[in-house]
């Protein structure tokens, strides 16, 4: 059974910031969503291992937050702790020619921006992809012919033991909307590195621009985890209730 009174002392132990019922529609870009048992604010992997060692110490199940992004939380709120990827999970950085290091808390909005900024190509498909890099890569988001597999060539994660390890891009299993992650989801990506050759900045300014007017915000998550199948019986049966 989860112990709220001795996840509180670890965290507050640890110096892990974190708040009681906290509101997830504040957190979602769709504004909805009742409150979290407790909400934790992650600056950066050290902090990550503490609230790690914390939630299992007392029982306290987790839910990981990236962007929020056409997040489905219940009016009901989430039991357990949501852990959102702050500080520098939210980096980009050019460690070399035309290499992105990227933790797994930035948007790839933000990302994608840096690589055009820098003159970078490769990233043109995911402009109009909403979510974090750690969502991306878990499911190898892609549209209009490109995918991160394309661009990717390392991921650095933390095991269930809180053990930190880097995987070559080709030893992550990427495929259709795939990774090795989804078979491990109590593995946390940390973050990333990509390679992307040089490009020419209004090209990759006009191809970005092109394809966000052909994007639709069709990627939907529910915090529940239930399918989507699941959703839509739920949404017809609401609809039943109402006539």
């Amino acid at each position: 059974m989860p112990d709220y009174a001795v996840l509180d002392a670890a965290l507050t132990r640890a110096g892990v910031p974190f708040t009681k019922e906290e509101s997830m529609a504040a957190h979602t870009s769709f504004k909805i969503g009742g409150p979290a048992d407790r909400f934790l604010r992650i600056a950066d992997a050290a902090a990550l291992s503490a609230a790690l060692r914390a939630l299992r110490e007392a029982a306290v199940p987790y839910f990981v937050l990236g962007n929020g992004s056409n997040l489905l939380v219940p009016d009901e709120g989430l039991r357990g702790a949501v852990l959102a990827l702050e500080g520098s999970f939210k980096a980009v950085e050019l460690t070399g020619s035309g290499r992105l290091l990227c933790g797994s808390g930035a948007s790839l909005a933000s990302i994608c921006a840096f690589a055009r900024s820098n003159a970078l190509t490769g990233l043109e498909f995911a402009w109009g992809i909403p979510g974090s890099l750690g969502g991306a890569l878990y499911m190898n988001a892609g549209a209009y012919g490109g995918e991160m597999v394309q661009v990717l060539t390392s991921v650095t994660y933390l095991d269930e033991a809180g053990t930190r390890h880097t995987l070559p891009a080709g030893a992550c299993g990427l495929s259709y909307r795939h990774s090795l992650f989804c078979g491990h989801p109590e593995w946390l990506i940390l973050e990333a590195e990509m390679a992307l050759p040089q490009g020419e900045g209004e090209q990759i300014r006009g191809r970005m621009e092109e394809l966000a007017r052909l994007t639709s915000g069709d990627h939907i998550t529910d915090a529940t985890r239930r399918a989507a199948g699941e959703l839509l019986d739920s949404a017809e049966q609401f609809k039943e209730n109402r006539r």
